[in-house]
């Protein structure tokens, strides 16, 4: 099973934070043992302005020890203790994987939460119905651990333009099957947020 990681950060200047920790915390993490790295800036919703550092894991152990040691390796490296030192951990969520399909890398990426009262069903149309509507890629997630996000899922669809992400939010809206299949896991929409890579 994969896992990823997003661990949601606040503070002053967050674009230039941002960058300096897509510049030195991704390449650390990958070192570290995760097998991607990308960091994010809100750009609405309850996380605009925050920074979110989204990485992804073939094991929780490799992850739990990854951050023991770049804890410690901190107060000794001084380029990546400057940048730790400026994080102020908002909120740090686990997910599952449970569907993925297409490349799931873009320049912006649209987080829709869900909460569900069944297990999904159709996930798989799900995903291809947004690659055929244009998006690049998409990941499907149920949060193991992340306060009041716990037990729900994330759907992140990873575009190019924005235009083309609410080009299959519509598509999404009017698709009889897609509509079936969220009545039949009882979705709610609980939130949306859009984010720029950095």
């Amino acid at each position: 099973m994969s896992w990823e990681v997003n661990t949601l950060m606040a503070g002053p200047d967050p674009e230039t934070a941002a960058r300096d920790t897509a510049e030195v915390g991704a390449p650390a993490l990958i070192a570290a043992g995760a097998t991607e790295a990308t960091c994010w800036l809100g750009l609405t919703g309850q996380y605009m302005g925050v920074y979110a550092m989204q990485s992804r894991w073939d094991s929780l152990d490799t992850f739990a020890t990854a951050m023991r040691e770049l804890g410690a390796k901190a107060s000794s490296d001084t380029t990546l203790g400057d940048v730790m030192s400026r994080w102020t951990p908002q909120l740090r969520v686990v997910l599952a994987e449970v569907d993925t399909g297409g490349d799931c890398s873009g320049s912006h990426l649209m987080a829709s939460r869900f909460s569900a009262t069944s297990p999904l069903v159709g996930t798989d149309r799900s995903i291809a119905l947004g690659l055929a509507n244009g998006i690049n890629g998409a990941r499907i997630l149920q949060a193991i651990s992340g306060g009041e996000m716990t037990g729900q899922y994330i759907g992140s669809s990873y575009v190019d333009s924005l235009d083309t992400g609410a080009a299959f939010l519509a598509a999404a809206a009017a698709d009889p099957q897609f509509q079936a299949d969220a009545r039949a896991a009882g979705l709610t929409l609980e939130s949306r947020t859009l984010f720029a890579r950095i």
